[in-house]
């Protein structure tokens, strides 16, 4: 066995014990602290992870990382100051607009009324609010998991996953700027429409995992309550769904990725989150997300490839120089 091949191999050890390692301090620190829900311990335990495939490996893939990952920092800094930014610009929160739209959808009906007047019980948990739990948690974590596995198989697909994500991320956040939208929680709350409970988080309590709804709780205490449309949680299920479409090969199995954007519109609505108008806008942003970035990255293969073009045209013109050169030299003699 050649030297680096023993290197590689040794290397790949220390990684498998780091790993495992680490894997064993997050059991342990999760059965202390709770599972991390919050996006910022998460996305620490994300990094961290993806640093110890690291070990061993050039510096630059080191720094790699730190750079890679910024994109997603800047979302949630983003985010986070978004409220205080819309306070600043000083547009007046919609309440009544989206809440009329809703009503003339739906026959004169509000889902998220409808829904929780139908299957909610104060008290008393039912078996489907387990994964009404369990799907709008999904939302602090997917795009992030998602992200790390793509970013340590493959980068170009990362790429383009992280491309989708912050311009409609950026778009969304823009939009709570210029345009501050209420939550049916909201209008509830200030009696434009009967009262309804936020309990999409109440299910964990049924597996004996209350931790995740006092992290839920803890973040709506510093999230925008007024950055309803688009609501990013659809648009993030909905973006997972979209760009692994053409992945799966058989062409019925693709409507299984459907599940979970479906399933977290039912859950926003039923959990008076969001209107329903809020869901289909962030799936229409996730759409244009797509379509910016395809073209963009059309543009960029387009242009390396002419760009490659011209390189090999100049080659082969040099050839053609030479080979004349070489050929006149006896014709002259």
């Amino acid at each position: 066995m050649r030297g680096h091949e023993r290197r590689a191999r040794a290397w790949f050890v220390v990684r498998l014990v780091a790993g495992l390692g680490y894997l064993a301090y997050f059991l342990e620190q999760s059965a202390v602290k709770g599972l991390p829900f919050d996006r910022e311990r998460l996305f620490a335990w994300i990094v961290g992870a993806l640093a110890v495939t690291c070990i061993g490996r050039p510096w630059r893939r080191c720094l790699q990382l730190v750079i890679d990952w910024i994109p997603f920092v800047a979302v949630l800094v983003a985010y986070d100051y978004s409220r205080g930014l819309a306070e600043n610009v000083g547009m007046p929160v919609q309440v009544t607009a989206q809440l009329n739209v809703e009503k003339f959808l739906f026959f004169g009906q509000v889902p998220a009324v409808w829904l929780q007047h139908h299957l909610y019980r104060p008290g008393v948990i039912r078996w489907w609010d387990v994964p009404v739990a369990l799907t709008y948690t999904s939302h602090f974590v997917a795009p992030f998991v998602v992200a790390g596995i793509l970013w340590v198989r493959n980068r170009t697909r990362w790429r383009q996953f992280v491309a989708r994500f912050v311009v409609t991320s950026f778009a969304a956040v823009l939009t709570f700027i210029l345009l501050p939208t209420a939550p049916p929680w909201f209008a509830a709350n200030r009696g434009y429409i009967p009262h309804l409970d936020r309990m999409v988080g109440r299910g964990w309590s049924k597996i004996h995992l209350d931790v995740a709804d006092q992290m839920i709780h803890k973040g709506r205490l510093v999230a925008n309550a007024v950055a309803a449309i688009p609501s990013l949680h659809a648009a993030y299920a909905f973006l997972i769904a979209m760009f692994f479409w053409k992945s799966i090969k058989r062409r019925w199995l693709r409507p299984i990725l459907l599940i979970h954007p479906l399933m977290m519109g039912f859950t926003i609505v039923y959990g008076g989150e969001h209107y329903v108008i809020d869901i289909f806008a962030g799936w229409l942003y996730v759409w244009g997300a797509f379509v910016v970035c395809g073209r963009v990255e059309r543009w960029w293969r387009r242009r390396k490839l002419a760009k490659a073009a011209d390189v090999d045209a100049d080659e082969f013109d040099g050839e053609l120089v030479d080979l004349s050169a070489e050929e006149a030299v006896p014709a002259l003699s």
